[in-house]
């Protein structure tokens, strides 16, 4: 045991070595140390017991929440929705991704922002045909992201209740491809890109059919964007 322990724990190793009263050994005499009839050396324990109380002390010191806790709130305080650059968007064309049973690639016309590509996971809810021609909200600024080898530079924002996932559709009526959709009584400042987890930071939800950012309902060209969810996540 005494070298069996030595390249990972070396005082312990050499204190065994020093109780059998005997120097260290290679180990090339592995299982076959002997130390005859000599005396050994005086006893000592090689560990000490750890109490409950100094065991919780050490888990709460070393298990990294504090940190984890501390960094998740500095990014809530830091990232706010000023920050979001959300667009009108045309659907032009869906197709499924060759790679992930679940996923659409779909191509967007987003006016003077010109063409996008994004991937979602809307293959368990939508047909093809029911999201090609129709206008959707893009967080357009959102950093890139490969998602199983293709490109995908925005996100399309759904509504998701516990039964379902209703993607936010926009209303010709009220906006075309181009259009910013705003976040009631707050003042865009597009402070370059973001990545998803500062943008999952935000308080994201459905509330009476109203999409909500930060308590803020969606506005594009001064009417309110409903979604068909009553109540639920906004993603």
């Amino acid at each position: 045991l005494a070298i069996l322990l030595e390249p990972f724990l070396p005082a312990t190793s050499k204190s065994i070595f020093e109780q059998l009263a005997t120097e260290q050994k290679p180990w090339s005499d592995i299982g076959r140390l002997s130390i005859g009839e000599q005396d050994i050396g005086e006893p000592a324990l090689l560990f000490e017991k750890i109490d409950d109380k100094t065991l919780e002390k050490l888990k709460t010191s070393f298990d990294g929440k504090d940190e984890l806790e501390h960094a998740d709130k500095k990014v809530v305080e830091e990232f706010i929705p000023e920050r979001l650059d959300l667009r009108v968007a045309k659907i032009v064309k869906v197709e499924k991704h060759p790679k992930a049973d679940k996923l659409y690639i779909e191509e967007l016309d987003v006016g003077e922002l010109g063409t996008r590509t994004i991937v979602s996971g809307l293959v368990p809810y939508y047909k093809p045909e029911e999201l090609a021609g129709q206008q959707v909200v893009l967080v357009s600024n959102l950093k890139t992201a490969t998602l199983r080898g293709v490109e995908s530079k925005g996100m399309l924002l759904a509504a998701e209740s516990k039964e379902n996932v209703r993607v936010l559709f926009v209303p010709q009526e009220i906006g075309k491809p181009g259009d910013k959709v705003l976040i009631d009584d707050i003042h865009p400042d597009f402070a370059g890109e973001f990545t998803i987890d500062e943008f999952f930071s935000l308080k994201l939800e459905v509330k009476e059919f109203t999409p909500r950012i930060n308590t803020h309902a969606l506005i594009v060209n001064g009417k309110p964007l409903m979604a068909e969810v009553q109540n639920g996540k906004l993603g």
